[in-house]
């Protein structure tokens, strides 16, 4: 054909395949949903032989041919869809389903799909997409393959040029009829997750020694207290649904045996979403500059989404030490590093 009608032409005709070229440029390369719980699949309000998928948006790469690889289609569903009749499984054995949106595009050439034979049929927007089982997917790729957590692992067969979303996958065991959620599997990706880093970097002045208190778990002493100000104060874009925290604490003296535990506290004591990451410990039995660090991953709460919190670094004695001058200090030899990054994943 040559060249297609540019993007775009005054009084001229623009094709089809123009647009899904050009969604795929905006989005990128990729399958995979707009939002973190968009499109996800759970059981039946009373778990039967069917389930509920959940309204929402998505981007499908087209898979009909090499030079279509280049295009993607965009869906919108605006209400929850019900598929019912999902036949289970016999005495003979476990079976894994797997749950996609299927483009059923008539233009395609390496699948048929009908086209709708009146002009308000090309207004319905469930002539040209499903939500499609495809049972026993398994057997679908070689034994080194499985289990098939993708549509695109499926590269023989009938499935091999459809086009779709994976959603998740249908673990049965034998003998089942009903579908539950503990057998449903989450496959649903982001096309396109966001994701924001904040860099704290801090440098010191004053020495800070760790309080001789010993308080519950939950307590801990604010070390450095540079975090309790604007050091510390960390907005949380209003799309992130988690959070990658490592905090460093460099060059930390100690002049006694000492040892006890750190973590990094989000949001203050009287929050009601307030979480921490996973404690770690120390443990020095000379004198020495120990570095500590502590990184997790995070699920950020819903209540904390959009809104300014601490992130306190946090420290505490596994047990008393009285003198001051052996309790383990921060001075101005000592920097303190605490990077976030915020993104986006599935819920």
């Amino acid at each position: 054909m040559g060249f297609y009608v540019p993007w775009v032409i005054n009084g001229a005709k623009h094709s089809a395949r123009l647009f899904r070229r050009e969604h795929q440029l905006n989005v990128g390369d990729g399958s995979g949903i707009a939002r973190p719980a968009d499109l996800k699949v759970q059981a039946l309000n009373v778990p039967g032989t069917g389930f509920r998928v959940a309204a929402g948006g998505a981007t499908a790469q087209s898979r009909d041919s090499s030079a279509a690889s280049r295009e993607s289609y965009a869906v919108v569903n605006d209400a929850q869809i019900v598929v019912s009749d999902v036949p289970g499984t016999g005495s003979s054995g476990a079976r894994r389903d797997l749950v996609i949106l299927e483009i059923t595009d008539p233009e395609m050439e390496s699948n048929t799909y009908p086209a709708p034979s009146t002009s308000e049929g090309w207004q319905d927007g469930g002539n040209f997409c499903r939500v499609t089982v495809i049972p026993d997917v398994d057997s679908m790729v070689p034994a080194a393959q499985r289990p098939v957590k993708s549509l695109d692992q499926i590269t023989t067969g009938p499935y091999a040029n459809v086009t779709g979303v994976t959603l998740a996958a249908i673990k049965w065991p034998a003998s089942t009829g009903t579908i539950t959620n503990a057998m449903i599997e989450d496959l649903r990706k982001l096309q396109a997750p966001r994701s924001e880093r904040v860099l704290r970097a801090v440098n010191l002045d004053a020495l800070q020694r760790l309080s001789n208190v010993n308080p519950p778990p939950a307590g801990g002493q604010t070390f450095p207290n540079e975090f309790t100000g604007d050091a510390g104060m960390i907005p949380i874009p209003a799309w992130a649904t988690h959070a990658r925290i490592v905090m460093t604490w460099g060059s930390v003296r100690f002049v006694a045996a000492a040892s006890g535990l750190m973590w990094v506290q989000v949001g203050a004591n009287v929050d009601p979403d307030v979480f921490r990451t996973q404690v770690g410990s120390f443990d020095s039995g000379a004198v020495s500059r120990d570095t500590w660090v502590v990184a997790d991953t995070c699920k950020i709460p819903a209540g904390m989404r959009g809104t300014d919190k601490w992130f306190f670094p946090r420290a505490m004695l596994s047990a008393a030490i009285p003198t001051d001058a052996n309790r383990p200090y921060v001075n101005s030899t000592s920097s303190i590093v605490l990077d976030v990054e915020f993104f986006e994943a599935t819920i």
